[in-house]
């Protein structure tokens, strides 16, 4: 009997259940990543790309010993989803789908995955490792007197979070009970709206009003540090010009980012936000990736890198790996011993996994810091390359 689980929201899927897809273990596993498209003619294309890849999944369930009758049966529930029209009207940016005996799990993620179909002992996860990298996905905090948003965003989506105790605005954070100051505050925002500067009669004025601010940012960071305690995720804020200090004195989450995203964000799409923001957050990103590859190579010839997947799997099993650059695509089949040894094997076999896997969520697990690049990107040419922590 096969147990279906809902389909997450798009964009979560936490370490505890990515941890439990990797150790699942009973029968054949099937993993079926396909890009998606969230709107438009072109979302007729993923279902064609579902049928394409069940193909080859069942070709090789069947390959591997098991009735046809059986591989369909396994099956069944992911080919129904081939008709189904809201479905497909209602995605992300890809579609993870993971199926064994008893275990049935859809997730839209806002990654574009490559199509891949993996048949194996253990389900295939490398794809979904890019949430849990540096570069994987950021914040942004989009605010203003008059509204407060905030978003968990990829390269290539954003979702709205509701965040507990987090003001709506500064009149709710500050003036909610007194007549007069909501009519100083619409004074002020009828100001702020128009991204004109703000004036005032005396010095004390503006001080008073700065002090103002800084209680609202102040509130606002403290809703946040409920979502964001445990993160090391880039913040980003959106914001007119001169809130944007006055927000820093406030700010108390270690990675907000000193460069942000100019102008009132009130009433501006979720989508234009989330460009400007990955305009300012791209480079960083990068040099993080820059930084990583070239710690790598400095360290060449002192025996705390490797390139070889027996170390690395080895190492990332004690919890001695710091950095691990995993190539986006490719297959490396084995088996790995409980100390970390692998035998490597050119085809699959019987009870093999991707070693690559292994090595990628051992890292993440203990703590490494983990990147997954494309092949031109790695260091060197192997499929994993690691900077051991000493």
């Amino acid at each position: 009997m096969t147990t279906e689980l809902p389909p997450q929201p798009s964009g979560l899927i936490s370490r505890r259940e990515l941890v439990d897809l990797a150790q699942h273990r009973g029968g054949p596993h099937v993993s079926i990543y396909l890009p998606t498209e969230r709107a438009g003619p072109s979302t007729r294309e993923s279902p064609i790309r579902l049928k394409n890849l069940l193909r080859t999944a069942e070709e090789e369930l069947i390959a591997g010993k098991m009735r046809p009758t059986e591989a369909r049966d396994l099956l069944a529930p992911v080919r129904a989803l081939e008709d189904d029209y809201d479905f497909w009207q209602q995605q992300s940016d890809g579609l993870a789908i993971h199926v064994a005996p008893g275990f049935y799990a859809q997730r839209r993620l806002p990654l574009r995955f490559p199509e891949l179909a993996v048949v194996s002992e253990r389900f295939h996860v490398r794809p979904l490792l890019e949430l849990f990298t540096a570069d994987a996905y950021f914040y942004l905090l989009a605010i203003s007197m008059g509204d407060v948003r905030v978003f968990r965003c990829s390269r290539y989506s954003e979702q709205q979070l509701s965040v507990a105790d987090m003001p709506r605005s500064m009149a709710d954070a500050l003036w909610a009970d007194d007549l007069e100051k909501q009519r100083q505050f619409r004074s002020m925002y009828a100001a702020q709206s128009g991204e004109t500067g703000l004036y005032y009669n005396s010095e004390d004025a503006l001080q008073q009003q700065k002090e103002q601010m800084f209680r609202y940012f102040r509130q606002v960071d403290q809703s946040l540090h409920h979502l964001l305690h445990d993160e090391a995720a880039p913040l980003v804020l959106a914001a007119v010009d001169y809130l944007h200090p006055i927000y820093a004195d406030a700010n108390t989450y270690a990675h907000l980012l000193r460069e942000g995203v100019a102008g009132n964000p009130e009433g501006v799409h979720p989508n234009e936000l989330r460009t400007k923001a990955w305009q300012v957050i791209e480079p960083t990103l990068k040099q993080v990736e820059a930084e990583a590859v070239a710690r790598f190579e400095a360290l060449q010839g002192t025996g705390r890198t490797s390139a070889q997947l027996d170390e690395i799997a080895r190492e990332a099993a004690r919890g001695r790996v710091d950095t691990l650059m995993i190539a986006r695509e490719g297959v490396a089949w084995g088996r790995v011993a409980a100390d970390g040894g692998i035998e490597l094997h050119e085809r699959p076999q019987p009870g093999d996994e991707d070693v690559v896997d292994f090595c990628a969520l051992q890292a993440v697990l203990q703590g490494g810091r983990l990147h997954v690049l494309g092949q031109d990107a790695m260091p060197t040419p192997a499929l994993a390359a690691a900077t051991f922590r000493y």
